[in-house]
């Protein structure tokens, strides 16, 4: 592993020759991780690039940038089918729904296959706002034209969270909101629940969804999610802290993953495009679930190697 000292050389050296330049697009326009914070772990889910989806998607980031989907809750489960939330929190007055924007329009590009995540809606097509759900199972009787807009994957080991929280028993909630009659809550003890149920400490908490890699929550995973790295380089912070530099969420600012993207990253800003493209490809295939993984898929890098290599040719 690089000396601290030699990682801050190489870091203020590739910020130096790269000012000014974003290293990944705008929120939502290609490929694209979040990550979901809950009471009973954490997971990631990868949001697919595809142009059949780009409002979906956009809609979606939408809501995570705005921290819209921060302490709400998981409001429905049906078991074998699908775990749901994005439309709610809860507070001493009972149901919150959370403000939304204008509907979207149905995209249909992807199948509701297991581990998937897609837009929640009422009857009409084209009506998903901000609820969203994740198919426990295989649930295909959902695509086709007038279906359900699937706009990602669960990464990793990722769906052993969900089925953790897709375990819970669901309880019959509809007297503190109508859409609750299938509310999954952990540990509950049991009895009628009405308004004045203390269900409160029982509910499925999201506590927050973030862009991957995104430190500074501006929307974009460039040079100002660097700093923390820069100043806590070898220490501990807290973990998930990504504006400390924690990306990997374990709580310590170091790694062999960071070690390979700022090894192709320099090589990229020297211009040597071949051995670039090879670093890219070998940190993308050892660390998928690294915070960086975004930032080293990002298209115009792979454009300009690819290019570079058809001009050798």
């Amino acid at each position: 592993m690089i000396s601290a000292a030699t990682l801050r050389k190489r870091v203020l050296v590739l910020l130096a020759v790269t000012a000014g330049l974003v290293f990944c697009p705008a929120a939502g326009s290609a490929d694209t991780t979040v990550r979901f914070d809950t009471t009973l772990g954490q997971f990631d889910v990868l949001l697919y690039e595809d142009n059949a989806v780009s409002e979906t998607v956009r809609n979606f980031l939408g809501y995570v940038t705005d921290g819209d989907y921060d302490e709400t809750i998981f409001h429905r489960r049906v078991e074998d089918f699908v775990l749901q939330g994005g439309g709610f929190s809860h507070d001493d007055t009972g149901a919150v729904a959370i403000s939304t924007d204008a509907p979207i329009q149905l995209e249909t590009q992807f199948s509701n296959t297991r581990g998937t995540i897609a837009m929640a809606r009422t009857s009409a097509l084209n009506s998903a706002t901000s609820q969203f759900y994740f198919n426990l199972v295989d649930n295909t009787f959902l695509d086709g034209p007038t279906g359900y807009a699937v706009y990602g994957e669960v990464l990793g080991d990722g769906m052993d969270v969900i089925d953790l929280l897709s375990s819970q028993q669901s309880w019959p909630a509809t007297s503190v909101h109508g859409a609750w009659g299938q509310l999954p809550m952990i540990d509950y003890p049991g009895g009628a629940i009405d308004q004045d149920s203390p269900i409160h400490d029982y509910l499925e908490w999201i506590l927050s969804v973030n862009i991957v890699g995104d430190a500074n929550d501006d929307g974009y995973v460039d040079q100002g999610d660097l700093a923390g790295i820069l100043d806590n380089w070898g220490t501990f912070v807290t973990p998930g802290d990504m504006l400390a530099g924690d990306f990997s969420g374990d709580g310590f600012v170091a790694g062999d993953d960071l070690d390979a993207f700022i090894a192709a990253e320099i090589l990229f800003s020297k211009g040597k495009y071949v051995k670039t493209c090879r670093a890219y490809e070998n940190f993308l295939e050892k660390y998928p679930g690294s915070g960086f993984y975004d930032v080293a898929k990002f298209p115009p890098r792979w454009m300009i190697c690819l290019s570079f290599i058809r001009l050798q040719r």
